[in-house]
């Protein structure tokens, strides 16, 4: 009754690429224990960044499409006391599955479900959103470190250079010159 996502995903690493507001980033990569996502990402967390949580991914599909998807990240903070770690732990093994929860009364039912029994004060909301903080001019200090036979080969007729943020796809044309002042 569920899709089969760690079977189409299978065997291989999970790579997170995080960048920070004021610069730098730094890389870190795991193994895939399952292939399901929640579980990998889940894996992740507690591997690279010591940190305990329950992720929680789900698409309820129908006859006509997608009915509801969601997730959840639920993250334990350092000192919790267990008693709060155990309820916490009971709450999301009853959950069927974050989507039923998400089509049942949408996502504050979802944390209602999950955080039932505790103690909890909100401080803030704020819309999700995505954002690249890619700019032409960090793609171009990475497109100068190319050897000039890269740089060429990736070159069209008149020597210019197109590329593609990775990311969120918004596309650079760059001058050779450009190139040559890198």
């Amino acid at each position: 009754g569920k899709l089969a996502v760690g079977s189409a995903v299978g065997r291989g690493m999970l790579q997170v690429l995080r960048e920070h507001e004021g610069g730098g980033s730094y890389r870190s990569q795991v193994e895939l224990v399952s292939g399901e996502i929640g579980e990998d990402v889940a894996h992740y967390l507690a591997q690279s960044e010591q940190r305990r949580s329950a992720v929680l991914l789900g698409v309820l599909t129908r006859s006509f499409g997608v009915a509801a998807a969601g997730g959840f990240i639920v993250e334990v903070l350092p000192g919790a006391p267990e008693e709060v770690v155990g309820r916490l732990e009971r709450n999301i093994l009853a959950v069927p599955g974050v989507s039923q929860l998400v089509a049942a009364g949408g996502s504050g039912h979802v944390v209602e479900t999950l955080l039932a029994g505790l103690d909890r004060e909100l401080r803030e909301t704020r819309p999700l959103r995505y954002r690249c903080r890619c700019t032409r001019d960090r793609l171009l200090r990475h497109l100068a470190l190319l050897s000039a036979e890269e740089r060429e080969s990736l070159a069209d007729e008149a020597g210019l250079i197109e590329a593609d943020c990775v990311f969120c796809g918004r596309h650079y044309r760059y001058e050779p010159a450009e190139l040559l002042a890198n």
